[in-house]
C-alpha cells in the first residue's frame, strides 16, 4: 500500500527523537524544544515503550485518563496530547502508518472542584508569621539578602538574577529592572543528537527539632508583595505600575487578601454603622 516498513523499527519514543532531529532541533528556540522534551515525557511511560506501528486510540486514551489521575493539571495534560498527536501526524505524512490514533482523543471535563477562595488565596501568599521564620532561618546563609528584595520588590527571580551593581542607584534608592535571565535545559548536541541527562544528588541533614514545613518558591514571594501593596491601601494602578503588570486584572489575579485583612477590614464597617444594628431578638 506504499507504506514504510520502518514503523516496525521505531518505537513512540525513539520516532520522537528522530522527529526533534528532522522536524525541531535548529528550526525552533531552545526553550521551545524543553517545551516539546518535557511534554512528550509525561507520555514515555505509557506510550514511550509501544512499537509505531502497534499504537491504537486506546493507547492514547489511557495515557491521557492516567495522567489526570495523576494528578497532572488540564493545561499540562492538553499539553502531552497535542505534542502526541503532532508527532503521529508526523508518522502518518512519512507513510509510516496508515492514521492517527490520537485523532479524536479529547480531556473529559471532570466536575467542578469546590473550594473556600479565602483559604485557596491564602494558599498562594506567605503570611507575616511566615515571612518572619524563613528570613531568619536563612539569616546566615549567602542568600538572604537576595529573598530580603524578592520579599520587598515583587521582582521576578530572572529579573533579580540579571541584576548589575550599576542598575543600583543608591542615592535615590531604586533599582532599575529592564532586562531577565532565563535558565534553558539543553537537550541536544550540536549534531542533533540527544544529550544523556545527567542528575547530582543532594544530602539532606536530619533535623534535630520537628520543623515547620510550608512550601516556599520565589514567585510566592512576588504574589506576597503585590498582596501586601494592595493591603496597605495602595491604588492597584500604582501596584501594575511598580511590578511591571501589562494591565490591572493581572495585578488582580497576583491579589490573595488575608483572612486577618479581611476581618479588620469588615470590622470598620461594623464600627461604622454600629448604631444600624438590628436589636437582638429575645429567646423566648
Amino acid at each position: 500500500m506504499g507504506y514504510s516498513d520502518k514503523a516496525k523499527k521505531y518505537k513512540v519514543s525513539e520516532w520522537f527523537d528522530e522527529w526533534m532531529k528532522l522536524y525541531k532541533i535548529g528550526r525552533i528556540k531552545t526553550n521551545t524544544v524543553r517545551g516539546y522534551v518535557d511534554g512528550f515525557e509525561r507520555a514515555t511511560d505509557f506510550i514511550g515503550s509501544v512499537r509505531l506501528d502497534c499504537l491504537t486510540p486506546a493507547h492514547i486514551h489511557n495515557m491521557v485518563e492516567r495522567l489526570q489521575e495523576d494528578g497532572y493539571a488540564p493545561s499540562s495534560v492538553t499539553h502531552t496530547l497535542s505534542i502526541v498527536k503532532q508527532l503521529l501526524q508526523s508518522a502518518v505524512d512519512n507513510r509510516l502508518i496508515p492514521m492517527n490514533p490520537g485523532i479524536g482523543i479529547s480531556i473529559s471535563q471532570h466536575e467542578a472542584i469546590t473550594f473556600d477562595p479565602i483559604t485557596e488565596d491564602e494558599s498562594k501568599v506567605l503570611s507575616k508569621e511566615e515571612v518572619d521564620a524563613f528570613l531568619n532561618g536563612a539569616k546566615n546563609t549567602r542568600y538572604y539578602e537576595l529573598f530580603y528584595i524578592l520579599l520587598n520588590t515583587g521582582l521576578r527571580i530572572g529579573e533579580i538574577s540579571a541584576l548589575l551593581w550599576s542598575d543600583i542607584d543608591f542615592e535615590k534608592h531604586r533599582i532599575r529592572v529592564y532586562k531577565t535571565l532565563n535558565e534553558t535545559t539543553v537537550f541536544y548536541d550540536d549534531s542533533k543528537n540527544r544529550l544523556e541527562e545527567t542528575y547530582s544528588k543532594k544530602q539532606i541533614a536530619t533535623p534535630n527539632r520537628e520543623p515547620h514545613l510550608f512550601s516556599v518558591h520565589p514567585h510566592k514571594f512576588r504574589h506576597t508583595f503585590v498582596t501586601r501593596m494592595n493591603q496597605s491601601g495602595m491604588s492597584p494602578f500604582t501596584v501594575r505600575k511598580i511590578v511591571g503588570h501589562a494591565h490591572v486584572n493581572m495585578t488582580e489575579y497576583y491579589t490573595h487578601l488575608e483572612q486577618e485583612y479581611i476581618s479588620d477590614e469588615f470590622n470598620k464597617f461594623s464600627e461604622k454603622y454600629e448604631e444600624e444594628k438590628v436589636p437582638a431578638i429575645p429567646e423566648k
